[in-house]
């Protein structure tokens, strides 16, 4: 139990990478994940690590309590163009983007295949505490790996959902108003 403890209290905290750059109209964006930077702007992408931050503003890891939130100015009329999608490239792309099933089928096949690969060697092993060995390091790292693809699939979907809303409460906050430079028409009796 000590050896627990004193393990745990020697892991170094984990430091994120962000990841910063400026779009087309001007907005600054910060994100955590490089992939969902545009790719005409990974170019420009400014990489911030979250030590480099910390030692700037010694606050920066701290929670703060939230600020009341400032409404933005936006046109009522103005339209925000959606980023193109962009094409899957190669032939395995595309069948995965049309197929849902596609990529876990694939998956699938290549733990199979793997596994028959794992059953051969361990068959030429002479020890078979060595072969058990290598099956369960097999099987440890297949469940390693699903585990990795699934904690992939839910953040991704909790972050479409997470868009959506923004992108639903920011609609929701644009009034028609006419702005206060434009005149009512005037009415000719």
């Amino acid at each position: 139990m000590l050896f627990l403890c004193l393990t745990a209290a020697s892991i170094p905290v984990a430091w994120a990478d962000y990841y910063r750059y400026t779009d087309a109209s001007g907005a600054v964006n910060i994100t955590n994940k490089l992939d969902s930077v545009p790719q005409k702007y990974r170019s420009k992408v400014k990489v911030i690590s979250d030590a480099a931050l910390s030692k700037q503003d010694p606050g920066a890891g701290k929670v703060q309590p939230p600020e009341p939130a400032q409404e933005e100015t936006l046109q009522p009329n103005a339209a925000v163009a959606p980023e193109p999608a962009t094409a899957p490239q190669g032939k395995i792309a595309e069948l995965s983007e049309r197929f849902v099933w596609f990529q876990p089928l694939l998956y699938l096949a290549g733990i199979l295949a793997a596994f028959l690969v794992v059953i051969k060697v361990a068959s030429l092993v002479p020890s078979a505490q060595l072969s058990k060995l290598i099956y369960l390091s097999f099987f440890i790292g297949v469940f390693v790996f699903l585990y990795k693809a699934y904690v992939e699939h839910v953040v991704a979907d909790s972050l479409a959902v997470k868009e959506k809303a923004v992108s639903m409460v920011k609609k929701s906050s644009v009034r028609e108003i006419p702005l206060p430079d434009e005149a009512p028409p005037a009415v000719n009796k």
